[in-house]
Formats: C-alpha cells, sequence, structure tokens
C-alpha cells in the first residue's frame, strides 16, 4: 500500500507512533528507530536523536486517527483491508 506523502506530515506519523509507544509501553529510542526506518522518505533528513524528543505533540489535529476499540473491530478491519472473512 502507498502512502502519499502530501497527505501526511511529520508531525502526523510520529504522533500515530507515540500512540502506538505509548499503548504498549515501547521505549522512545525504540519509536524513533520505527519511524525512521518505516517512513524513510518523511525522515531521511532528520535525526534520530530529534525525532525521539519530539514523538509526542498535544497541540493540532492529525490525519491519523486512532481507534481506541480496535481489537473489537479488528474482523471488520481485517475484512476491508485483507479480504477476510470472519465467522
Amino acid at each position: 500500500m502507498k502512502i502519499e506523502k502530501k497527505k501526511l506530515k511529520q508531525t502526523d506519523l510520529k504522533n500515530f507512533a507515540w500512540n502506538i509507544g505509548h499503548q504498549y509501553n515501547i521505549d522512545s529510542e525504540v519509536l524513533a528507530m520505527f519511524v525512521v526506518n518505516l517512513f524513510h522518505s518523511w525522515f531521511k533528513n532528520t535525526e534520530k536523536g530529534t525525532i525521539q524528543k519530539t514523538l509526542h505533540n498535544t497541540t493540532g489535529t492529525y490525519s491519523i486517527k486512532i481507534d481506541e476499540n480496535i481489537l473489537e473491530h479488528l474482523p471488520e478491519l481485517e475484512e476491508k483491508v485483507l479480504g477476510k472473512k470472519h465467522k
């Protein structure tokens, strides 16, 4: 799946990673590496330490919405994204 660079900003992606890390108590250094590796084209000129310091931003509106009940919605998501049918 291709993510269009024009639609997401670095802040969206960092906040997305922070939300995942916060839920699973993942170290910010690991999250920074995740961001750098997964979203390389957005962060190719950004230092890991800078990302680590600015993962969580509490101001603004972001393009990636977090579904707090994702586990409950997982069957529908798998069907929509992967075409898997659940009984």
